[in-house]
């Protein structure tokens, strides 16, 4: 199990799980995924969905390449099918029904950058790791990052987007990739606070942020 599925007061937490790798997406985590998601989706004392990585520690470090390249180079199959899947899945999450809080705390680079940055509300904090580093290898920024690319002032957008270098919690509220920066010691916390609000007679319309 890739991914951890819980409900606690109206609030159903994704918990991507696969510790050992950094979160690094493969096939069967990315099906998993959008399976539990859409079960929240249709699952009414469900009102806010929380995406974040197991403890609070790396988010999710993109697709699994060494996966990638055992199918590609060794089997000889085509990895199309997993873009073709991984890009569905961050279309179903631009397009929510249902608000999403997504945590990237730690390591949140390609496909980890593709499944949060498109939440109602996206939180960094002092561990997040941020980047797109396929783009040292001559691939186009994908995930839908160009369109938010396209916000930020050309020299810094071309800069991030052709270089790939790290960005870090601060830097990204700084240019509204993320709406808050906090610690990483107060995620907890926060959720605490969130379980304890009552948003049972809130409309969908009241609680996009």
């Amino acid at each position: 199990m890739y991914v951890n599925k819980i409900i606690s007061n109206n609030i159903g937490y994704l918990i991507l799980n696969r510790t050992k790798k950094l979160n690094a997406l493969n096939i069967d985590m990315i099906r998993e995924l959008r399976e539990k998601y859409c079960d929240f989706i249709k699952n009414d004392n469900v009102k806010i969905i929380v995406l974040k990585g197991n403890n609070n520690k790396n988010f999710c470090a993109g697709g699994d390449i060494v996966t990638l390249y055992k199918e590609y180079i060794i089997n000889n199959n085509s990895p199309m099918f997993f873009f073709e899947e991984e890009f569905e899945l961050d279309y179903l999450l631009f397009n929510s029904k249902k608000p999403i809080i997504s945590f990237i705390s730690g390591i949140t680079m390609g496909g980890g950058v593709g499944l949060s940055i498109t939440s109602s509300i996206v939180v960094a904090d002092d561990t997040t790791k941020w980047a797109m580093p396929e783009t040292r290898l001559g691939m186009i920024p994908d995930v839908g990052v160009g369109y938010y690319f396209s916000k930020i002032e050309k020299p810094l957008a071309l800069y991030i987007s052709l270089l790939g270098n790290i960005l870090f919690g601060s830097d990204l509220t700084k240019l509204n990739i993320a709406d808050f920066y906090i610690k990483n010691s107060s995620i907890r916390n926060i959720e605490i606070e969130l379980e304890q609000f009552d948003f049972k007679n809130l409309s969908f319309d009241e609680m996009v942020f």
